[in-house]
């Protein structure tokens, strides 16, 4: 059995000496899968004991700790050209406003989240190059911090809650005649011993996605699933579940009765492993 606390302890030393890091490089230095770094390094984030940047190396994110932001740069490399230039405009000006930006750059700076923090000033919308705070901002804007301390406003991005626990609301699937899907679904999960947390949405008949719990080697494993009633499964089904366990902060378990092509399963190991665990039902 895994001493799960000892594997955190050495994760989170790995990370402060050598981050920012690649789940592989966490999981060659445990000789484990990424599957496992990834369930661990997701705790440790949940904890808030790591970050996770949102730009991604090789279809992986890094993760890093509190005082390594400075080398976040490694990830320029890997952004598109509109990000890449939207990164060096305010990089080099520091404070951008945001309605003074042509249309690209503007969604550009919503993309690169690990490099422009927003700010609100009298209803305004500026980016913040993220090495410098708000006050050095203010004070490239020409304001001091006093007087601007009303009129600043922390920007109202909804984050999902981070938590050890999932907010648990049990809930079987509803033993309907017409609902042959959920039937499915909750058989598997008893089969295998997983435990339904809760349901955040469905589509009779089609898709069901919510929360379950999971008993592993490394003990209580909490991930979002998706689970799909289609024949053949594509990259898009799996990006956009992909983006699902972002929002959540979650990995993904993709529960699926359908087939995936050649192309899917090679998009899968290339650009998600670890991230999105795919299961037949």
């Amino acid at each position: 059995m895994v001493d799960l606390s000892l594997v955190k302890e050495r994760i989170l030393s790995i990370v402060k000496s050598e981050g920012p890091v690649l789940p592989v490089q966490i999981s060659r230095k445990l000789d484990k899968d990424t599957i496992f770094a990834g369930a661990v390094l997701s705790e440790l984030v949940n904890n808030k004991l790591i970050f996770i940047s949102s730009a991604k190396i090789g279809g992986s994110p890094v993760y890093y700790v509190s005082g390594q932001e400075s080398k976040l740069s490694i990830l320029y490399g890997y952004l598109p050209g509109k990000e890449k230039e939207a990164y060096e405009l305010l990089r080099t000006r520091q404070i951008l406003k945001d309605s003074e930006c042509e249309p690209g750059i503007r969604v550009a700076l919503r993309s690169i989240r690990d490099f422009a923090k927003p700010l609100d000033i009298n209803n305004e919308v500026y980016w913040r190059w993220y090495l410098i705070n708000e006050e050095e901002a203010l004070t490239l804007l020409g304001k001091s911090l006093k007087s601007q301390k009303d009129l600043l406003e922390r920007p109202k991005i909804e984050k999902p809650a981070i938590s050890d626990k999932v907010e648990i609301k049990k809930k079987e699937f509803v033993d309907n005649r017409e609902d042959l899907f959920f039937k499915i679904i909750n058989s598997y999960f008893k089969i295998k011993n997983i435990e339904l947390l809760n349901i955040n949405n469905t589509r009779k008949n089609r898709e069901v996605e919510g929360n379950v719990r999971v008993k592993s080697e490394l003990g209580i494993l909490d991930f979002y699933f998706i689970a799909k009633n289609k024949k053949k499964i594509n990259e898009a089904d799996l990006s956009l579940a992909n983006d699902k366990g972002r929002k959540h902060k979650m990995h993904i378990l993709f529960l699926t009765n359908g087939e995936l092509s050649k192309k899917t399963q090679k998009y899968l190991e290339d650009n998600l492993k670890g991230s999105v665990i795919v299961r037949r039902i």
